[in-house]
């Protein structure tokens, strides 16, 4: 058997064009210099100028620090006695991490907001020597000077000479670059590369999950998305939640992190309200004792919600099934049937968990008369409110031969509704009202409202029927058995696959499968081959998961209903 799921993964989200490795590995060349100026030298570090045709170095050279050397290059050109600096061209460093060197080209997105002299080292002190008057590659302190050549400022140490790249150290003329980091797809070096800097081990997590954010786009590419290693190396920089998190959790193992792949399911949409069968990845990191949840694929990047949280916010939207590893599963499991029955929040943000204890109806579908009123016990600041359409049946799967048809429930139109400080009133317009409120401390608060009873909903369930739908038969015969009304029953004779089950034992079943447990939504749909083909449903809290059963017709068009009970095995039997 199979189960079923909306999507294979679902996408969330944001592409970046990035490097291909966190580390600069293209070697340069030596090159002829038209002047190297020796700006600074003391214990700590050595400071040259390198001028070029058409572009300037300044390269700072440390020595007692982790960062060996920095360059940064602009380009220039010649105004009578003076070179005038043009735009940036580069920066780059050489770091250290443990026994390993690499070349880094720093991220320039912050250049248009701070200035270049408090990003770089010691750039100023070039920025100061261009102001000052040249001839003949001599600066001195005034035009006067310049054009009598007479009291030099600064003088260069070496004149029209072929110089090694700025990586290479000017004392001994070796790289400063480890062998294996000049060198495109080392897993080492990249390690080393993202874990440089931080001080700890969240902010290493944090940076690895920035590089993969950065780095690629949603898709599929040639790689397996379970071979993290080939697709940190692969030059398509395309992943999907499964590749995203099998890379971070790689990674963070090379960093010596505790982290755990997670798959499951998870509540995106608005129609998750009835059914949440999103096939979905992300990762579970354990730091200094704490325990946090990230799913890579969705951040935007590090200050998203989506990295670093709490199990109690994650849980609003990412249900994992308990894996009985000691490590990872915690203490009170807690069940798709309460994650499905839990308030529906889209973009939970990190405070949400807690600020949900105040909403005093929770559940996402609800029933009303006239008006519907969302209550809270403290005052809360609503600041958006959307209304959207709804169609029936609300789900369907990529298996369905047959494509029953679309009955639109809601147009989505706006209704009337009146806020105060703790609550939103709104008067009901249609039979059912799908509406999306933005709650700041929570996120997007998402309800369906059903204009009528709980017994009407369910009789609405039943005349809805459609043998071309799984979900449709499915939820037809959940209503009816909630309502155990046996004229209802002899309306759904004609979707039976045994036509001489008796009202009694329909009821019977149900009853022992815990029928009681079922309001409004199922989950866990499972696809099954062999003696039985067809679908299955789960709707119930026990711990038997006990489930409804629709065998699929000869044709693979159509379901009739088969019985209530935890196996296929057990339903051969009767």
């Amino acid at each position: 058997m199979t189960k079923l799921v909306l999507t294979l993964c679902l996408l969330l989200a944001y592409g970046y064009s990035f490097a291909q490795m966190p580390y600069a590995y293209e070697l340069e060349k030596p090159r002829k210099s038209r002047g190297v100026y020796l700006l600074e030298d003391n214990p700590q570090f050595t400071h040259y100028l390198r001028f070029f045709d058409f572009e300037f170095e300044s390269v700072v050279y440390f020595h007692n620090s982790d960062t060996l050397c920095e360059l940064t290059s602009y380009s220039y050109h010649d105004s009578k006695q003076f070179l005038r600096k043009d735009f940036l061209l580069d920066v780059k460093r050489v770091y250290r991490q443990d026994s390993l060197q690499f070349a880094v080209e720093i991220n320039d997105e912050l250049y248009s907001l701070v200035p270049m002299e408090d990003q770089v080292f010691h750039i100023r002190k070039v920025f100061e020597l261009l102001e000052l008057p040249q001839n003949k590659g001599v600066f001195y302190k005034n035009k006067l000077a310049a054009f009598l050549q007479i009291s030099p400022v600064m003088t260069p140490t070496q004149v029209a000479q072929v110089i090694e790249p700025w990586y290479v150290d000017p004392h001994t003329n070796q790289s400063f670059v480890s062998v294996a980091c000049r060198e495109n797809n080392n897993l080492p070096c990249m390690c080393a590369a993202l874990q440089f800097g931080a001080s700890n081990d969240y902010a290493k997590a944090q940076q690895i999950a920035s590089y993969l954010i950065k780095r690629f786009d949603y898709g599929y590419g040639d790689t397996s998305q379970y071979h993290p290693e080939g697709l940190l190396t692969s030059a398509q920089n395309l992943a999907v939640c499964a590749g995203y998190s099998q890379m971070y959790e790689w990674l963070l193992d090379q960093a010596h992190i505790k982290a755990k792949y997670v798959s499951g399911a998870v509540r995106v949409d608005h129609n998750d309200i009835f059914y949440s069968g999103h096939s979905h990845a992300w990762n579970e990191l354990d730091i200094e004792g704490k325990r946090y949840h990230s799913d890579v694929t969705w951040a935007k990047d590090t200050t998203s919600n989506w990295l670093m949280n709490t199990e109690a916010n994650f849980f609003l939207t990412h249900f994992a099934e308990p894996t009985n590893d000691t490590l990872w599963d915690l203490p009170e499991q807690r069940t798709m049937y309460e994650f499905m029955h839990q308030p529906m929040v889209r973009n939970p943000e990190k405070t949400a968990a807690a600020n949900l204890k105040n909403l005093r109806n929770p559940m996402p579908f609800q029933f009303a008369q006239k008006e519907f009123t969302v209550s809270f016990s403290k005052p809360v600041k609503v600041s958006a409110i959307h209304f959207y359409d709804l169609t029936y049946p609300f789900v369907r799967f990529e298996g369905e031969k047959a494509i029953a048809d679309q009955i639109r429930l809601s147009l989505g139109n706006s209704i009337p509704y009146k806020k105060t400080t703790n609550e939103v009133r709104f008067e009901l317009k249609e039979q059912f009202t799908r509406v999306a409120l933005y709650v700041e401390g929570i996120g997007t608060l998402d309800y369906c409202i059903y204009k009528g009873t709980e017994k009407e909903f369910y009789q609405f369930m039943l005349e809805q029927i459609d043998a071309r739908s799984p979900y449709s038969v499915a939820l037809a015969f959940l209503a009816c058995a909630k309502l155990n009304d046996v004229k209802e029953f002899n309306k759904l004779k004609p979707y039976l696959e045994n036509p001489k089950m008796s009202f009694k034992t329909f009821q019977k079943q149900a009853k022992n499968q815990h029928i009681d447990d079922f309001n409004f939504a199922v989950f866990n749909a499972t696809r099954h081959f062999g003696d039985f083909s067809g679908y299955s449903f789960e709707y119930s809290n026990a711990p038997t998961e006990p489930r409804i059963y629709l065998r699929i017709s000869d044709n693979s068009e159509y379901y009739s209903f088969t019985g209530f009970d935890t196996d296929t095995w057990e339903l051969r039997k009767k």
